[in-house]
């Protein structure tokens, strides 16, 4: 039973990272916005310039985690691949979404390939990460910074409540979920926020308390930035970090500071 709610959340979780193609250096959706970065517009970055932009970004937040360079991200991710990730998750007997068009576009988002040249960083702390992605020594492509908003407009208009259905000897675990807008600010040029909601019951290993998982994509010059945070006591409708964590919006903004 355990197994089955593990399953969801991070299929669930797997749908975020789609949604705003965080660790792979795909589209990400975009808000029209007052660039506010346009002194560092013409600034590129290369995989050397990435951790010292997180662990400035780190320090200014005030929290402890773990940077990883692009190596080590590149290897994170070989190895997710190599056990299948969410792809397979999606793609494993017994496990289902619908509607099913969504599961497709979902799976087509996990599976797209990252532009040539792209570079990553990531921070870690608690349950939240922020990502930092470049093309090595070049701007960032027109297409990365505007065409994942019009993808990700049309996957909420669809899919924006779906059900995550996994049978298990002979039982099976039906669980409804939502994707929505928030209207998260930063001061990157452009910015969208999701948030996620997902409830697993006790009876199948979950909390029975909502999840929720936020998600933050923003550009900033040639740097594009994610961050997530996930909660299972704060609900959908309001999601505040504690006092002593930074919100999303803070781990974009510090990561701007600290690419200027």
């Amino acid at each position: 039973m355990k197994f089955r709610a593990a399953t969801v959340v991070l299929v669930s979780a797997g749908i975020v990272l789609a949604a705003t193609a965080c660790s792979s250096g795909g589209s990400t959706g975009g808000s029209a916005a007052p660039a506010k970065t346009k002194a560092a517009a013409a600034k590129t970055y290369t995989a050397a310039d990435l951790p010292k932009i997180l662990t400035s970004a780190e320090k200014t937040l005030g929290v402890k985690g773990t940077v990883l360079d692009d190596a080590q991200v590149q290897a994170k991710l070989k190895q997710v691949q190599g056990n299948g990730g969410i792809s397979a998750l999606l793609n494993t007997s017994g496990v289902t979404l619908s509607p099913a068009s969504c599961g497709q576009t979902i799976k087509d988002a996990l599976n797209q390939t990252p532009p040539a040249g792209s570079v990553n960083s990531i921070l870690t702390y608690g349950s939240n990460t922020v990502t930092v992605t470049a093309i090595s020594g070049k701007k960032l492509p027109t297409a990365l910074a505007t065409d994942g908003s019009t993808k990700l407009d049309g996957l909420l208009k669809t899919c924006s409540t779906m059900k995550i259905s996994v049978t298990q000897s002979g039982q099976t675990l039906t669980i409804p979920f939502t994707i929505k807008k928030s209207n998260v600010t930063t001061d990157a040029d452009t910015t969208t926020g999701l948030v996620e909601t997902v409830t697993v019951p006790t009876s199948n290993g979950g909390s029975n308390k909502p999840i929720t998982v936020e998600a933050v994509s923003a550009v900033a010059g040639n740097l594009y930035i994610s961050a997530q945070a996930s909660s299972t006591a704060v609900a959908a409708a309001a999601v505040k970090p504690a006092a002593s964590t930074p919100s999303v919006a803070d781990a974009i903004n510090a990561v701007v500071a600290a690419a200027k």
